[in-house]
């Protein structure tokens, strides 16, 4: 109980019973306020990510996830979803009912009519009851919390019987595996893992059968080390068409997979991959790839025509005062056809004008692939090193250096400590915490950490992956939060961290809302194309000291609303 009055107030104690056992006076401490108190400046919640993440939804375009700020009268909703043409939890819903209903017909099907599950995926009344090991009618019951045990037998009241959740395909061989894992797998040099979240549009082309180039008796003369007593190249020439029986079927599918993929390896390989005697391994690879049908068919092999070389347009000019421009090509999925990339094969790669990258199904000779640069090592021990007059093609053309071509300059970093070469900091992650969040000259602002040199890279702009061609219900949401994280990648693609991203989101711009006047950016973003992506450097343009502001060019562009564009 307070009073205005002593300006007190009184804290009441009781007991189990309901008894006021103590009273406590308590007089207040006054504080003055001296300062206004300035609120925080306006922030939304931002989910923080190491790499550019493509939602789902950027898939589907056209259907909306969720509606944005639905408890907000002032949100202007019905022109947000007027942008889209379905609703996803109208459209991606499957129905559990008729999931049971399915599963009880075919479970009557199998245990009362006889029929088989090859016959059921036949009649095609229902989904395939098994795709793949994560995909089909009975996975996708499997997925429910409370699985369907089956109606009883209502004649004799016995149990239902179960359909088997363990009805699996045939298993294939290795070959044919790892062309079914490709879909799950991104091979870029920028993920090297499983369901990677970037290209998740990606449609990596399928593994092709390697065609052997060697015969084995060019491998019998080969120079090399015997690997073991048992290696093939003790082999007398009489002996070549003794061959070996291997009473294991799967050892021999596991062998031809693997010549699929390298039939030029060297049989003492190829002997510890498939866990056999070096000899053996050997004996059956004369057998499934005699020497004469290699011979024939280097033979049949069409000769090359006259190869033009095409004008590429994935080379990215050097961009001015730090300010992104974007570039004017929209990097390719890996390319996939019969033989070279040139213009009679009609690869994409080659018709429209952009090198060929490691993904592609072509050869590390192909005639338009990117060479990387022959850089090596300075005196300092450095090399690529970033400044206007370097040598490093690679850094003329905006590019990453190459691991697997750019060997000079070490891009791959054999070197146990940090790789000479200067030019792979994005693919490598190698950037320091040079950024602090206070309060800014517009907002919130990021700030230098530690004095900074000029030329260094500060970090990666990462943000949500958006298509190009989409953009008004982002603007919409921008108008709404007056926040806007937008940043052009290239034609067809956008980058957006208002909802995912790192500390570069914070960076200003050095003229808020487009004020002329001279441009004193101390930060430029600078577009790279690195194994393929475009990704987005943020590098410092001159020296920066320690709580300096670390500021941005953003362009005329991004001050202009699209309804004044013309």
């Amino acid at each position: 109980m307070g009073s205005d009055e002593t300006d007190t107030f009184t804290v009441e104690h009781y007991d189990e019973t309901g008894n006021c056992v103590r009273y406590t006076t308590l007089i207040p401490t006054h504080y003055p306020i001296t300062d206004r108190t300035v609120p925080h400046p306006k922030y939304e919640i931002c989910t923080p990510a190491s790499q550019n993440y493509m939602p789902a939804t950027t898939l589907y375009d056209k259907m909306a996830a969720f509606i944005p700020y639905a408890d907000d009268p002032a949100f202007p909703m019905w022109d947000y979803l007027e942008g889209f043409d379905e609703f996803s939890w109208q459209s991606d819903f499957d129905d559990p009912d008729l999931e049971v209903i399915q599963l009880e017909t075919v479970r009557r099907l199998h245990f009362y009519h006889d029929f088989s599950y090859e016959e059921i995926d036949v009649l095609k009344i229902f989904p395939p009851l098994r795709i793949s090991p994560a995909q089909g009618l009975l996975w996708s019951v499997a997925q429910r919390d409370i699985p369907w045990r089956g109606l009883a037998d209502y004649i004799d009241k016995t149990p239902a019987p179960i359909l088997p959740k363990n009805l699996v395909l045939n298993t294939p061989d290795l070959f044919t595996a790892i062309n079914q894992d490709l879909p799950d797998f991104c091979p870029n040099l920028n993920c090297l893992r499983t369901f990677c979240p970037t290209h998740r549009n990606h449609k990596y082309p399928p593994i092709d059968p390697v065609k052997p180039k060697i015969t084995s008796t060019d491998l019998k003369s080969s120079k090399g080390k015997a690997c073991s007593e048992e290696c093939f190249r003790f082999i007398d020439e009489d002996d070549f068409p003794d061959l070996p029986f291997w009473e294991n079927e799967d050892d021999v599918k596991t062998l031809e997979s693997v010549l699929k993929l390298m039939p030029d390896q060297n049989p003492c390989d190829l002997a510890i991959i498939c866990r056999k005697p070096c000899r053996e391994v050997f004996g059956y690879r004369c057998k499934l790839m005699p020497d004469e049908c290699i011979v024939d068919e280097l033979y049949r092999e069409e000769r090359p025509s006259r190869f033009v070389m095409p004008q590429f347009v994935d080379l990215l000019d050097d961009e001015n005062n730090g300010s992104v421009e974007t570039p004017t090509f929209a990097p390719l999925y890996p390319c996939h056809h019969k033989g070279p990339c040139d213009q009679n094969s009609t690869c994409p790669c080659y018709m429209a004008g952009q090198h060929c990258q490691r993904n592609c199904r072509c050869t590390v000779k192909c005639p338009i692939r990117w060479k990387g640069c022959d850089c090596v090592p300075s005196i300092s021990g450095i090399s690529c090193k970033y400044q206007e007059d370097s040598d490093c093609i690679c850094r003329q053309m905006n590019r990453e250096c190459d691991p697997e071509v750019c060997t000079g300059c070490d891009a791959r970093g054999k070197t146990k400590r940090r790789p000479p070469c200067r030019n792979v900091d994005l693919q490598r992650g190698i950037t320091k915490n040079y950024i602090a969040i206070d309060r800014g000259s517009y907002g919130l602002g990021a700030f230098a950490t530690t004095n900074i040199k000029a030329d260094v890279v500060i970090g990666e702009y990462v943000a949500e992956i958006f298509s190009a061609h989409y953009v008004s219900h982002r603007e919409i949401i921008n108008d709404y939060t007056g926040l806007n994280y937008g940043f052009d990648l290239n034609l067809t693609t956008n980058l957006d961290s208002a909802g995912l991203g790192n500390n570069t989101r914070y960076l200003n711009d050095a003229r808020p809302h487009g004020e002329q006047g001279e441009q004193d950016n101390n930060c430029g973003a600078r577009i790279r194309l690195v194994n393929g992506d475009h990704r987005i450097a943020i590098i410092t343009l001159k020296p920066v000291e320690i709580r300096e502001e670390l500021l941005l060019d953003y362009g005329p562009k991004y001050w202009t609303h699209p309804e004044d564009q013309d």
